[in-house]
């Protein structure tokens, strides 16, 4: 089976960069994870500054990890539950086409790693319900609670002669 780990960044002060705090609660977190065949970023600081505090060296740092643009922004606040991006996976929505995009990007990713490989992806809250919505789609998620929190998020697990999607786990520390 490989797996995509889908991790909201850790916690970052006044400015754009890790705090103190965050850098050390992505060290924690990083202690316990699995090696990753390829670590990917956003473009933004906190998201890169996470994986390399979590003891990675981040291999590509996409634009479209980053934000979820003004119009997907006035359709759902990116801090809502997993259920509410469901919920709001509407087609024609600018929500729906950014997930799309962003299945897209999941379902190439997969298919680059070896077979029982893992990719690490450390962006957003936001783009990781607009993921799971997307590439789980009729998923309830009533055990997910609110919304991720830092260094939490999603593991995405596909089938490695089909490369499906298979299962999931939500990773809450």
């Amino acid at each position: 089976m490989k797996v995509i780990e889908i991790r909201r960044h850790s916690i970052r002060g006044n400015g754009l960069h890790l705090n103190r705090e965050g850098i050390a609660l992505a060290r924690r977190v990083g202690n316990d994870m699995q090696r990753a065949a390829r670590v990917i970023t956003s473009t933004l600081d906190r998201a890169f500054e996470t994986a390399i505090a979590m003891g990675f060296a981040v291999d590509e740092r996409y634009e479209i990890l980053s934000t979820m643009g003004d119009k997907a922004s006035c359709e759902i606040f990116w801090d809502s539950p997993y259920s509410e991006f469901t919920d709001k996976m509407i087609a024609g929505s600018a929500l729906e086409s950014l997930g799309g995009e962003l299945k897209k990007l999941i379902g190439a990713i997969a298919a680059d790693i070896p077979n029982d490989g893992r990719a690490l992806i450390i962006t957003h809250g936001g783009i990781i319900q607009t993921i799971a919505a997307a590439c789980l789609p009729g998923e309830e998620f009533s055990e997910s609670g609110g919304p991720p929190s830092y260094c939490e998020g999603i593991e995405i697990h596909y089938d490695n002669e089909k490369n499906d999607i298979c299962g999931y786990k939500l990773i809450k520390l």
